[in-house]
């Protein structure tokens, strides 16, 4: 199987994609010691075990939607770029395995033992402090202190149970030193040349480690397209530099741009709007370029990819907010955003009729969820409007149509409109 997948020799292969193929182990890696990326989600692995640190270049490990409860083989890491462990049977005993990694971008997302706690994302946040960026959205500083002062300031009478011990854990012997003996690779050692790893979190470590996300990401596009050049996804993408970091280091100039961009990448996800809509409204935004970048290249990027885009502009948002440099952004659009983001992560792990059922959910019991579903679908509708007739011709689209009867809280509308389209020439 993995010689099928690498397209190269095993011990030469950096990339391997195993999602979805009844796998029930991880045992068969060691042949390939210089992976750096392993796609095994949707799988039935109940255990990552010691191993896995035979690769000891890994960066990226997608192990979302198997059984996991055993995390063995990830405590002898010292730092690792991306875990998505999402949909899971992890559990908070299982997580103290990873107190001392240093992890870029972990999903935990769908773990029910987790999330049966109310307060399950200051819980990860109070117990993992080495964790940059959490389901999807970047861990500041100010978010870091709220927690802190969360857990100190709770009822005395009916203080807040923490889910980690606050002063004293268990650390493994061979790792008591983990920068010297902990395992970990060339991209692991770029990362700790590049940031002060254990540096009091500030606004400018924020901003480092916000930049180096970036730079990731643009290593983790290259990758993938380089490993993937005959697939589906990738055939019509031809990979350049994107300039993400460029984005994030100019975005004072370009702040409002940005909350468009971050808009529609989103607005994508969510409704799975059509390329050729995306694409007009790029032009009829004037958001086909911002400054010398590209923007329309990050609208072909695949699925996983876009999710990572979104969360590190997000992430930029989140900084120049708590800072007070952006006035372009009120609150209830910034909570909006922030909640919306969670649930396109979900979405990339669930069936298409899973989500639909979801969604369904969502409007019936959340209350809270609906008006942030409708002004996103609002802020969409109107960016497309210059591009209307594009938007009707693609009413057929359940993506489109699910959009406008959001936005109009109407859902007889998207048909009255198609009906409308059919009797008439066309948009008029």
């Amino acid at each position: 199987l993995l010689r099928s997948q690498v397209g190269c020799r095993l011990v030469d292969a950096v990339y391997v994609d195993l999602s979805n193929r009844q796998l029930v182990s991880l045992d068969n890696l060691s042949v390939c010691p210089k992976l750096q990326t392993v796609l095994a989600d949707q799988n039935d692995i109940d255990a990552i075990l010691s191993n896995v640190v035979t690769c000891r270049e890994l960066w990226k490990l997608d192990l979302s939607s198997n059984r996991i409860h055993c995390l063995e083989g990830l405590s002898c890491f010292y730092s690792l770029g991306a875990i998505n462990l999402a949909n899971n049977n992890i559990s908070w005993t299982d997580l103290q395995q990873l107190r001392h990694v240093h992890i870029l971008d972990l999903c935990l997302y769908g773990n029910k033992d987790l999330e049966r706690d109310p307060n399950y994302r200051a819980q990860i946040i109070n117990g993992l402090p080495y964790v940059w960026m959490l389901d999807g959205k970047f861990v500041t500083s100010y978010e870091r202190k709220r927690v802190e002062n969360f857990f100190k300031t709770s009822n005395s009478k009916r203080p807040l149970r923490r889910r980690f011990a606050q002063n004293v854990y268990f650390v493994p012997s061979h790792l008591k030193n983990a920068s010297s003996t902990g395992v970990y690779g060339a991209k692991a050692m770029h990362m700790m040349k590049n940031i002060p790893v254990y540096a009091t979190p500030t606004q400018e470590i924020d901003e480092k480690r916000l930049a180096y996300l970036a730079y990731n990401f643009e290593q983790e596009v290259k990758l993938a397209f380089e490993a993937n050049k005959g697939e589906k996804k990738f055939r019509n993408y031809r990979y350049e530099f994107l300039g993400v970091e460029e984005l994030l280091a100019y975005r004072s100039q370009y702040r409002k741009l940005l909350h468009k961009l971050l808009f529609l990448l989103i607005g994508k996800k969510l409704f799975d709007l059509p390329l050729k809509i995306m694409t007009e409204t790029l032009k009829a935004s004037k958001l086909l370029e911002i400054g010398s970048i590209e923007v329309v290249h990050f609208f072909h990027l695949s699925s996983d990819l876009t999710n990572h885009l979104i969360s590190i502009i997000f992430g930029a948002v989140q900084i120049d907010l708590e800072s007070n440099v952006d006035n372009h952004l009120n609150q209830h659009l910034f909570i909006c955003l922030y909640n919306l983001i969670g649930e396109i992560y979900k979405k990339s792990t669930m069936s298409k009729e899973s989500y639909k059922h979801r969604i369904r959910k969502l409007r019936q019991n959340h209350t809270s969820f609906q008006p942030h579903y409708r002004l996103m679908a609002q802020k969409i509708v109107l960016m497309v409007y210059p591009s209307a007739e594009i938007l009707c011709n693609h009413l057929s689209e359940p993506g489109v149509e699910a959009m406008i009867a959001a936005a109009t809280g109407n859902y007889n509308i998207p048909k009255l409109m198609f009906n409308a389209m059919a009797t008439t020439d066309g948009y008029q």
